[in-house]
């Protein structure tokens, strides 16, 4: 088996103050609309299916995880890997790194020392280079459900999100595009919907 699939999906992102929603469904319903396509499944034979829980901004906690993961299993999507949004704080460091002397590095950096605060765009450019293998997982940040033997990084990422996120996730794709890792912007995708799941702007090419 190969240390990287093919695809890494995200897919019905939630917030732990949230309980599965018509949003979370039109997504995973996305999701098996892209999953089904057959060219789809000839060029990515191998992929891994991701959520990313929001505990790090919640200020209550009302999602019952297993509840939520049950849903999506039902409709025919269960995710192989969930990951924590608090877990990724503690690669703060390497993804300033990462980002240099740059215009948005500097920014990341005064923002994060004047508010003790990582902001979601900052987040995002984080689970991108996780996701791709540029950072090393660790504990913490992703669970394993059941008894997947996908790998979590992959060779290429693709996004199923609401089209109200299109402007934080821009936002991180132009500072990931001045660091000294451009060369991944060309592996990132995305699917956004908007109460249709057929409206996306960028789809997986």
């Amino acid at each position: 088996m190969s240390d990287f699939a093919d695809v890494s999906i995200e897919f019905s992102h939630i917030y732990l103050n949230e309980a599965f929603s018509s949003e979370h469904k039109k997504s995973a319903e996305a999701l098996r609309k892209l999953i089904d396509d057959p060219i789809y499944k000839d060029k990515y034979k191998q992929r891994s299916l991701v959520v990313l829980i929001d505990d790090y901004n919640a200020t209550e906690e009302l999602l019952d995880v297993d509840e939520f993961i049950e849903s999506l299993t039902k409709l025919g999507v269960r995710p192989d890997f969930v990951g924590s949004e608090a877990g990724l704080a503690q690669y703060k460091d390497d993804v300033l790194h990462i980002l240099g002397d740059t215009r948005d590095g500097r920014g990341y950096k005064k923002y994060i020392e004047a508010q003790q605060k990582i902001p979601c765009s900052f987040m995002i450019i984080t689970w991108y280079l996780l996701r791709l293998g540029v950072l090393d997982l660790r504990p913490d940040t992703v669970g394993v459900i059941g008894s997947s033997s996908v790998p979590f990084g992959a060779n290429k990422i693709v996004n199923i999100l609401p089209e109200r996120f299109m402007g934080v996730e821009h936002k991180a794709l132009h500072a990931l595009s001045t660091s000294s890792r451009s060369d991944i912007v060309e592996k990132i995708d995305w699917l956004f919907f908007n109460g249709h799941i057929d409206s996306g702007h960028h789809v997986l090419d």
